[in-house]
């Protein structure tokens, strides 16, 4: 659903003829008498407007209802009624529900520009043919990043195309497209048999599938990135980054500063803001974060893993919180300390967060609950045993154990020994 915000600008209807602000500076309203007739037409027309502003409000809060039930129909209907299902009141007939390519970055994208009437935000006027555009750019319908209506309606109308612009792109679309094919690629059917053998594999074959993916979805996640700002640069457009060496993060807040940006910047100014944000106290503070994470989770995919990996991340931000331990940047740790004292404490938190973040990804990764569970130490099977050996020989071969380790090798190392966009 597309609106044509266009909303009468009040300034234009001030009155040149109007003498208050000539006044005496100890000149009471009490004096001022009612301007004449021919001025009551700014009157009107601020009536006018302010009923313009409204209707324009009620029309993008419609907007916005419309494109997130439909994202949510689309995510968690086939979910609901498996729920429902379960609870013993009686089958619920559902044809299963496909989800559309793309579609949660399509309508997270469409939100974007209505949603700006609803707030604090300027309203910009835009043609029906710019808002359309917005939301419908192919190099990042599908893979993000979002992009705010504000930070591209300028270049819409004017970006200028160059030589020198397009040469970055393509180096960038290069370097993006290397993450994708020969990064993650190689090392996802590590990832896919670990999780196709759930419950199976020996500790070392559990730990290494699970690390696989923890690169995979990174690689893939910020190889599209890459691929779509790069496309975006041969096109004239410059699209904001959207992942920055997520795994060198000091905390998970600075985690969540590194990873998916557009989507966390997302779900923070419209959701966590109006519910609110730092005010209320640190009981509300917790609540909001429980919230926004809950539906980051639903956001991902309708499951309960899901619901997991979004609480998980939530609780971890929470403990941060509670323990004055959300430290945004390397330079936060250091502080005032001796640079070999700095340097080891921002490797360990750095190796912690990884950790983390690396458990977190189980639930991510897996079909359900019980397969997640299967990948922790008590789960494991004992010893290699036959179906650890059968993955190691049939998954882990000679180029995906080299792409492995140079994939951890870069996301470990400091940035300076790294070349390319992060």
């Amino acid at each position: 659903m597309i609106l044509q915000l266009q909303l009468p600008d009040v300034q234009q209807f001030s009155d040149p003829c109007d003498d208050r602000s000539q006044l005496p500076a100890n000149t009471s309203d009490a004096h001022i008498v009612e301007p004449a007739p021919r001025h009551r037409w700014a009157s009107i027309a601020l009536g006018q407007a302010q009923n313009s502003r409204n209707t324009i409000r009620f029309a993008a809060a419609g907007s916005v209802a419309l494109n997130l039930s439909l994202l949510g129909y689309f995510r968690c209907a086939n979910f609901l009624v498996e729920q429902l299902n379960s609870l013993g009141f009686g089958a619920i007939a559902q044809t299963s529900v496909t989800l559309p390519v793309g579609i949660s970055f399509s309508r997270s994208s469409r939100c974007r520009t209505p949603s700006m009437c609803l707030g604090a935000a300027p309203i910009t006027s835009a043609t029906p043919l710019i808002l359309r555009s917005t939301c419908r750019r192919f190099p990042q319908l599908v893979a993000g990043p979002i992009v705010r209506f504000h930070e591209l309606s300028a270049q819409l109308t004017h970006r200028k195309i160059t030589v020198e612009g397009a040469s970055d792109g393509m180096v960038r679309f290069a370097h993006g497209l290397a993450k994708k094919v020969l990064v993650a690629d190689t090392i996802a059917p590590i990832a896919d048999a670990a999780f196709g053998n759930a419950g199976s594999l020996s500790s070392p074959a559990a730990q290494i599938g699970v690390l696989a993916y923890a690169m995979q979805i990174y690689f893939d996640c910020s190889g599209y990135s890459d691929m779509a700002i790069g496309l975006g640069q041969m096109l004239g457009f410059t699209f904001p980054e959207n992942f920055r060496r997520s795994y060198s993060a000091v905390s998970i807040t600075d985690f969540w500063r590194r990873w998916h940006i557009t989507l966390s910047n997302w779900f923070r100014g419209y959701l966590y803001v109006p519910l609110s944000s730092n005010r209320g106290g640190p009981i509300r503070i917790y609540l909001n974060l429980s919230i926004v994470f809950l539906l980051t989770g639903l956001w991902h995919g309708a499951n309960w893993t899901f619901v997991i990996w979004g609480l998980f991340h939530g609780s971890l931000l929470i403990i941060e919180r509670a323990t004055g331990q959300h430290l945004r940047t390397p330079a936060d740790v250091s502080g005032h300390r001796p640079t070999s004292q700095a340097t080891g404490l921002v490797a360990v938190r750095r190796a912690g967060v990884f950790v983390a973040v690396v458990i977190g990804w189980v639930f991510f990764r897996a079909a359900n609950l019980s397969e997640a569970g299967s990948f922790f130490p008590d789960r494991c099977a004992g010893g290699l045993g036959e179906t650890s050996g059968r993955f190691f020989d049939t998954s882990i071969t000679t180029r995906s154990q080299i792409v492995l380790r140079i994939a951890l090798a870069s996301v470990t190392l400091p940035a300076r020994f790294c070349t390319g966009p992060a």
